[in-house]
């Protein structure tokens, strides 16, 4: 069996080959997201050329694999994390906790739930807010406390590094 991605005809493990490379262009992987390969869409999914548009798509897919590369991409809009963020899926929970484009709603609701790991993905997630950090200090399980409390200290420590560094200059 063929495939048609604009033009250009492939086997299936051409396609697979193709949608990997990270030259092909946008609007092709975009093509490709739609076709009835899961492993295609997940290497689609994963391609750092796929665009926000197509990561959209992909957050909805049937298949888990795909959904987990897309919460993993750097493209992905706060939109589609927010989507990803109510999937029944353990490992696309914690995809999208660690993907440092989630809005701090995402990483709000991501810190109630009761799966301690995804909580601490949230800690360590570059953009959790100092309010929601502080809350977490607070987390019932020690160690989200513990790792919550030790990056809140670091970043008090290196914003006192820094103002003290400014003053230096000044």
């Amino acid at each position: 069996m063929y495939y048609f991605i604009g033009k250009q005809e492939f086997t299936i493990e051409e396609l697979g080959e193709y949608v990997k490379s990270p030259r092909v262009n946008p609007e092709r992987l975009e093509q490709a997201a739609r076709l009835p390969i899961a492993g295609v869409r997940a290497a689609v999914a994963a391609n750092p050329s796929t665009q926000a548009k197509a990561l959209s798509f992909l957050a909805k897919d049937p298949s888990e694999e795909v959904r987990l590369a897309a919460a993993k991409h750097q493209n992905i809009s706060p939109d589609a994390l927010w989507v990803l963020a109510h999937d029944a899926s353990r490992s696309v929970l914690l995809g999208v906790a660690n993907n440092p484009r989630a809005s701090q709603k995402t990483l709000d609701f991501l810190s109630r739930k009761s799966d301690w790991e995804i909580r601490m993905a949230v800690v360590h997630n570059s953009q959790t807010s100092p309010v929601l950090l502080r809350r977490l200090c607070s987390d019932w399980y020690l160690p989200v406390r513990m790792a919550a409390n030790t990056r809140r200290r670091h970043e008090v420590l290196h914003m006192q590094h820094s103002v003290m560094s400014v003053e230096e200059t000044v």
